[in-house]
């Protein structure tokens, strides 16, 4: 497997494993203006997946394209997520360990994504 079908595969992964959790704390429904899975969850995952389909594409601008995207998801957990919506929640271990993995997931994605060659 080629490493940006890897990408592809973290950053599915990444945005299905947010779409379970956000789904699971619509259940919860402890603050009510974060915690709804609707219309608007569905068509934000739904175009978060889209864009991760330029992965596939193994040109020198997908992959710098990636990148940027990868960059912008992570900045959105560290800029919006953590200090509005994170510090909010009684967090119990899934609410701890969901974003981390999805930091790690799209930090990997990205990282297989540089346009280096390798040597082989």
């Amino acid at each position: 497997m080629k490493k940006h079908q890897l990408s592809f595969i973290f950053l599915i992964s990444a945005f299905l494993m947010s779409a379970i959790y956000q789904y699971y704390r619509s259940t919860i429904h402890e603050i009510e203006i974060y915690d709804e899975f609707g219309k608007a969850e569905i068509i934000r995952f739904g175009i978060l997946m889209a864009v991760a389909f330029v992965a596939l594409i193994n040109k020198t601008w997908s992959k710098w394209l990636t990148i940027a995207y990868c960059v912008f998801c992570i900045a959105i957990v560290l800029v919006k997520y953590y200090p509005n919506v994170y510090v909010l929640r009684e967090n119990g271990v899934i609410d701890v360990v969901e974003p981390i993995l999805y930091l790690i997931f799209i930090f990997v994605a990205g990282v297989l994504t540089l346009p280096f060659k390798s040597k082989q």
